[in-house]
């Protein structure tokens, strides 16, 4: 981890050729939105998400689901559990934290830990699409 306590994971290369690769990045971010119906009461610390599986969407009740980045982690765990025998470049996973809060995690990455130079970001609320930018960038 780096001062800002981000989370940094390398994982070799792996499968054939691979190894001349130069490193990618994997960055997605580990906090979540934290909302719940005005009506509910809910405490973030102690009681559990309630969740209730609708028309094949497993969803919230009175809260969010908290999987706000859960996508991008869960991709970026299954890349980090890839069998050897995967053809991947050699990664660096990193998982940003205070994401939600103003982007003070990626803020104050220490860049001098990665070797890579291509970054992909998986914050993105759609499994299967590519987004170009970021959610915050505007703010």
């Amino acid at each position: 981890s780096d001062a800002a306590r981000n989370i940094i994971v390398k994982r070799p290369a792996s499968g054939e050729g691979s190894s001349f690769s130069e490193p990618v990045i994997i960055q997605t971010h580990l906090d979540m939105v934290c909302e719940k119906n005005s009506d509910w009461s809910h405490d973030w610390a102690k009681d559990p998400i309630s969740t209730v599986l609708r028309d094949g969407w497993l969803i919230a009740e009175n809260t969010t689901l908290g999987a706000d980045n859960g996508i991008g982690v869960a991709i970026a765990l299954a890349l980090m559990d890839s069998p050897q025998t995967a053809r991947l470049p050699p990664l660096e996973l990193v998982f940003t934290v205070e994401e939600e809060t103003g982007l003070f995690g990626a803020e104050g990455l220490d860049v001098s830990l990665l070797k890579g130079r291509r970054l992909l970001n998986l914050d993105s609320e759609e499994f299967g699409f590519i987004y170009i930018g970021c959610a915050g960038g505007g703010d």
